[in-house]
């Protein structure tokens, strides 16, 4: 009678794997939806996270069919689990039981391997919808890594959209699994890069909390100096976006180069910060705050020459220049041979004036 109960167990199972593989497209095509991670994309001359999450073509009617197609999916899975590999070596279990568990197994597998139109995986399309106890469920049954760290056409692995969308049980969850967390996009961005243009600090501090458990940590750290396609690091781009606290914590962490010029243009971090790219207002306070608590050199000159003593010069910004101020780099000359002198306007000229002596 044992037997004869997982049988039917088994073929049940099997009916309802079914249902979820890519031929019948019941759930992954038939209510299929359309969703977009636009890029997480930084520009050249604007760093600014464009992020975007969203759903397209779907009923009203079709959500409703699949929100009731993931709760047969969660008893499906509570199902599966519970036939353990066991149940298949016992001497006296039926052939056909076994039989039938195969099946099951490679039903599953052809679900980890789906790809749709737009080569978002299944679980890709989990993340985005937020369906995280079902996510968090394959992802302890997936049976290769590989399912887990496939790229879609932009580049992007489950990992990378789930820092994204900001899903930190599923961030914490794959780094254990041992995923490829240094994988970038097709744009050079890694998921620390992510981290630091959303200013999502604590994503960042358990993302690293979860390789220090994996024996990952030091490497994360080394990403956090990673180049992104246009030459920024995490940290260049925390200071673009003027997030004070992702700038203090990443400074805070000895690895961490706070002052990696990117390679184009020789810029370092306080080059950007005065330059004001993202912010066009450029706040005196925020600008001392990265020389005292994240030690940056006011001293760095880019591949023109220039100090960021230069550009607060040409913007005659009396107060971004008063804290960049030191006399040793009025002398400074850049490719034009300019000093900061020949760039500055009225009221630092006016500055200068009062501290000439």
């Amino acid at each position: 009678m044992e037997d004869l109960s997982k049988m039917e167990d088994l073929s049940k199972l099997e009916d309802e794997l079914s249902k979820y593989m890519p031929k019948d497209q019941s759930m992954l095509n038939g209510n299929r939806f359309d969703s977009g991670i636009d890029s997480c994309s930084f520009s050249s001359t604007n760093v600014t996270n464009s992020i975007t999450s969203q759903t397209q073509d779907v009923t009203v009617t079709q959500e409703h069919e699949m929100a009731s197609d993931l709760q047969d999916y969660d008893s499906l899975i509570n199902s599966y689990t519970s036939l353990t590999i066991d149940d298949k070596v016992k001497p006296t279990h039926n052939v056909n039981s076994t039989e039938q568990f195969e099946q099951a197994s490679l039903v599953l597998h052809q679900l980890f391997e789906y790809i749709d139109e737009d080569s978002y995986t299944y679980l890709m399309q989990l993340v985005i919808k937020n369906e995280i106890k079902q996510l968090e469920q394959l992802i302890d049954l997936c049976p290769h890594q590989k399912y887990l760290d496939k790229q879609n056409n932009r580049g992007q692995t489950l990992l990378f959209i789930a820092v994204c969308v900001g899903a930190t049980s599923i961030c914490k969850s794959l780094i254990k699994h041992g995923v490829q967390y240094y994988l970038p996009d097709n744009e050079g961005r890694n998921i620390f890069h992510v981290c630091a243009d959303t200013g999502s600090s604590q994503l960042l501090v358990d993302i690293l909390d979860a390789g220090k458990e994996t024996g990952q940590y030091n490497n994360m750290l080394q990403q956090l100096n990673y180049r992104n396609s246009e030459g920024y690091t995490p940290f260049y781009m925390a200071v673009s976006n003027q997030y004070e606290e992702m700038c203090k914590y990443l400074s805070s962490l000895n690895a961490v180069d706070v002052n990696k010029q990117d390679i184009r243009s020789g810029n370092s971090p306080l080059h950007e910060a005065v330059s004001g790219h993202v912010h066009q207002t450029v706040q005196a306070n925020f600008i001392e705050f990265l020389l005292n608590e994240c030690r940056l050199n006011r001293h760095l000159q880019n591949k023109q020459n220039i100090l960021p003593l230069h550009i607060a010069a040409s913007k005659d910004d009396v107060s971004t220049f008063r804290v960049l101020y030191d006399a040793s780099d009025m002398s400074v000359k850049d490719m034009q041979e300019n000093t900061p002198y020949h760039y500055a306007g009225n009221n630092v000229l006016n500055f200068l004036a009062l501290n000439s002596t």
